[in-house]
């Protein structure tokens, strides 16, 4: 069972050239950060209602026919989390879901291919702006997450920096 369960997760490289595919056509269409946005939150959902419906069924060793919350009232609240989304009222509860989604979706707009580490990258920086005073990563994230129009540094409270002077001066200012 352990076996299958990595087999089931794509590998990186494949994540990010399927990335840089989806990118090439958003650029096409000239889609809006707006939109793009939208559609990574709405895949983050998805993906999260696959894989948790999945785990808690075997979590609790049940069938789908056992399993008490049918996938139509999961989906439910899925849409109910969508909605939040359109209007921004939700950054403080899901955080991790709002600075994953605004990163991918600056990524999906950017000229730069996406690497394969960007996706460890993106998962730090959700890990850290919300909870962290300061927050240390390489240039590309790092003036990714600081540019309008998401500027999560400021939205988080959270000092971003990727140079190396600028992280020795902030940490000689502590105390």
């Amino acid at each position: 069972m352990a076996g299958t369960e990595a087999s089931t997760y794509p590998k990186i490289e494949e994540m990010a050239n399927d990335f840089n595919k989806g990118r090439a056509r958003d650029q096409c269409e000239k889609k809006s950060f707006e939109r793009i946005y939208a559609e990574e939150v709405g895949a983050m959902l998805d993906a999260m209602l696959a894989k948790g419906m999945i785990n808690i069924r075997r979590f609790a060793e049940l069938s789908p026919e056992q399993f008490s919350t049918t996938e139509g009232e999961v989906r439910d609240f899925v849409d109910k989390v969508k909605d939040m989304c359109r209007s921004r009222q939700w950054t403080t509860q899901f955080p991790s879901v709002h600075i994953f989604a605004s990163i991918h979706a600056m990524f999906r707009r950017a000229d730069s291919q996406y690497e394969a580490n960007d996706l460890w990258d993106c998962d730090h920086a959700c890990a850290a702006l919300p909870y962290c005073n300061a927050f240390f990563t390489e240039k590309k994230l790092g003036s990714t997450i600081t540019q309008k129009p998401i500027s999560l540094d400021t939205a988080y409270s959270c000092k971003v920096l990727w140079k190396e002077s600028d992280i020795l001066a902030f940490l000689e200012t502590l105390p």
